[in-house]
């Protein structure tokens, strides 16, 4: 079932959805360069709505994470030197009075130092 990258992402999405993290679609894939995911319900904007009510900022910062690692683990390249050549950003949460979170991961202008 899984015959390109793209379908892996999507594999990764619906491992996501298994674990609870919430119900993750995958919005928009370029290969190798952006993934955009939506997810009507994260337990974290959940979580942060029920204990502190509205948030200012974003507060989804694990699925922030997990977007940019599904890019990195398809697109990236072998380890280390594939590790972070991705980095997200969350411009809609729930947390904040949006209708879903949003997480944009697209190839990171600070890629990991070289050792």
């Amino acid at each position: 079932m899984i015959e390109s990258k793209e379908d892996e992402i999507r594999g990764f999405a619906a491992v996501a959805v298994a674990f609870g993290w919430g119900d993750l679609e995958v919005a928009e894939i370029i290969p190798g360069e952006k993934l955009r995911i939506r997810v009507n319900d994260s337990y974290e904007a959940r979580g942060y709505l029920e204990k502190h009510g509205r948030a200012k900022s974003e507060k989804c910062y694990m699925l922030r994470g997990v977007a940019a690692a599904f890019m990195d683990l398809s697109y990236g390249g072998d380890y280390p030197d594939g590790y972070s050549a991705f980095a997200a950003e969350e411009p809609m949460c729930r947390a904040k009075g949006d209708l879903y979170c949003e997480f944009i991961a697209a190839k990171s202008h600070h890629p990991r130092p070289v050792n």
